[in-house]
């Protein structure tokens, strides 16, 4: 069931039990919307702290490598993530 048809499930399930039935009749449609656009926020925030860690992760790497002229490879090491993941943030991050 996607996001808004449970939201249809929901509004209608508290018209059906009195629960804001006024409020929901005239403004179902309303109501929906800011609920997913609530929804959407939270997923826009994590989004956001995945990009702040990829951006961490590759300015770490890149500090080791700069700090200790050594490579990629070794500075992933020294952090403790893998090379496959560095590049996957800097992919995510267009770099």
């Amino acid at each position: 069931m996607d996001k808004d048809t449970a939201m249809d499930e929901a509004v209608k399930g508290c018209i059906e039990k009195d629960v804001l039935k006024d409020i929901l009749e005239k403004f179902s449609s309303e109501v929906i919307e800011m609920l997913l656009t609530e929804y959407n926020e939270v997923e826009t925030m994590n989004a956001f702290r995945e990009e702040g860690r990829a951006e961490k992760l590759i300015q770490d790497v890149d500090g080791v490598v700069e700090e200790f002229g050594t490579s990629i490879e070794r500075a992933c090491k020294a952090c403790h993530v893998s090379v496959k993941k560095y590049y996957a943030a800097k992919t995510m991050l267009n770099m």
